[in-house]
């Protein structure tokens, strides 16, 4: 299977934040739900975008949601 460019990781991270603000669920739900730390959530979330999450976490993210 080919890797996300880091480029394409930060547009799927973007769109992560922007569908999880219209979510009515907190950090530690997604997190149960999700399987994905609420320390990483954290980090997707942080305004800087500094944070480069895996492409396992985003599909986990975007599946618990």
């Amino acid at each position: 299977m080919r890797q996300l460019s880091s480029e394409k990781l930060q547009f799927a991270a973007a769109r992560f934040a922007r569908i999880y603000a219209r979510r009515d669920v907190s950090q530690k739900e997604l997190a149960e739900l999700s399987g994905v730390a609420q320390s990483t959530i954290s980090k997707i979330l942080g305004d800087d975008g500094s944070y480069s999450p895996t492409e396992e976490a985003l599909a986990k993210l975007f599946e618990g949601l």
